[in-house]
């Protein structure tokens, strides 16, 4: 009895040191999750070596959609939202609900998205805020409209080679056909446009099938407006040609700056760089593709990431990580608020300067800044130099909030070549 008494005492010790783990393993992944310190949630759900629970594929879901895996991540994510609890929080519903459907529009299964959005909206009602709802109103919307799509395909004379794009030398800017059609002006090569966009008169003249329907999205101008639906039947990139692509039409003001007289006729999209597989940017301002086979099994380490579907890169300050935005169509890099908290030591030999940001409507806003002397960052190995570069102290965008800068080209073009990987989840630096 006395020996029983004491095996029953370990077992609820060891029962209760378990359960505490596991508290503080879902509180870690959390944490980490909802400040976007996604490769330390990579490495803490890679950790998580239980038989899959209703919340371990949750979380694993999340990593797999971060980490462009969108197939795996619908398979954990419809998982786990059909065994959830009365204990899952609004906020991992969210989350489950929104990646779950970002996956469906990443896999161009667009009546699922909707299908995924209006679910969400059904099950949450009014325990979402205004604006998350809002969201899901749109995301929804666009799931509908784009329900009868077709699947978006690449083909290309060669996978296995690289193709140049044809662009102008220096410039973020390549040229293209639309169902057969020569667009007058350069198109702009944006990561962090979430589809392509062009104005009303360049679809027009395209002949781009505009489906039936408008989202509500926020323009280049800094004004929320709204944008029409299309779908391109056939655009040629030099060698490489896309089927069915969708593009959201904006009206031609949406798209103009008349104070500088500047006009953008549009821009390729996330889903179409993403589907050229792998991308270089060169020092002399050409743009490669190399169209490949996914990649199943690979042992490197990505640090590259997805934050919806704008990309995060892992670098390196004084041997610690830290998380970076990358946007192909910034100039200059800037640091952000987090930067500065974390390493205020980097302020000794500041001068201080202004940053000015576009505010809601468009209005100009000066931020205090400073100006940060010989700062270095490691990043695939590689050591980037800067004599001088901003810091802003203010949450001057979303991104600001949790990421420690914006990486731009004034970094990457110390280098011969940046490759992005899409299937390996990596940016190289040559």
């Amino acid at each position: 009895m006395k020996r029983a008494g004491i095996f029953s005492i370990v077992l609820i010790v060891i029962s209760q040191n378990v359960k505490g783990q596991d508290l503080n393993r879902t509180h870690n992944c959390d944490s980490l999750y909802q400040t976007k310190q996604f490769f330390e949630f990579r490495d803490s759900v890679l950790d998580w070596q239980e038989s899959p629970s209703p919340e371990h594929r949750y979380f694993r879901g999340l990593a797999e959609a971060v980490f462009n895996q969108p197939s795996k991540a619908v398979k954990d994510l419809t998982a786990y939202l059909d065994h959830t609890s009365h204990t899952d929080s609004v906020s991992r519903l969210g989350n489950a609900f929104d990646v779950l459907g970002t996956s469906y529009f990443r896999l161009y299964q667009y009546a699922d998205a909707a299908k995924t959005y209006r679910e969400a909206i059904r099950r949450l009602g009014d325990e979402i805020d205004s604006s998350q709802r809002l969201d899901f109103e749109n995301s929804a919307r666009l799931g509908e409209i784009l329900s009868g799509a077709p699947h978006q395909q690449i083909m290309a004379e060669s996978t296995g080679q690289a193709h140049i794009l044809p662009s102008k030398a220096g410039k973020y800017q390549i040229s293209v056909k639309m169902n057969d059609e020569v667009v007058d002006s350069d198109l702009i090569f944006d990561t962090g446009a979430n589809f392509s966009i062009l104005d009303s008169t360049t679809a027009a003249s395209c002949h781009v099938k505009l489906l039936d329907g408008t989202i509500s999205v926020g323009s280049l101008t800094g004004n929320p407006t709204t944008a029409h639906v299309g779908v391109i039947d056939k655009l040629d990139i030099g060698m490489i040609s896309l089927r069915n692509v969708v593009v959201l039409v904006f009206q031609d003001a949406d798209l103009s700056f008349p104070s500088i007289h500047y006009h953008v006729t549009g821009a390729i999209g996330f889903p179409v760089i993403e589907a050229l597989g792998t991308v270089t940017f060169t020092s002399d301002g050409h743009i490669e593709a190399s169209i490949r086979q996914r990649k199943t099994s690979s042992t490197m380490r990505p640090n590259l990431a997805l934050d919806g579907l704008n990309l995060v890169v892992e670098a390196s300050y004084l041997n610690q990580l830290i998380p970076l935005h990358y946007d192909t169509g910034a100039d200059a890099t800037m640091f952000y608020p987090p930067f500065l908290r974390r390493f205020p030591s980097v302020l000794t030999n500041a001068d201080t300067s202004t940053h000015k940001f576009s505010g809601a409507g468009g209005e100009l806003i000066n931020a205090k800044a400073y100006k940060l002397r010989n700062l270095q960052l490691q990043l695939d190995g590689k050591t980037i130099s800067f004599d001088s570069v901003k810091a802003v102290t203010d949450r001057v965008n979303e991104t600001a909030e949790f990421f420690y800068g914006n990486l731009g080209r004034d970094a990457t073009k110390q280098f011969s070549a940046t490759t992005l990987d899409f299937r390996t989840m990596s940016l190289r630096l040559e």
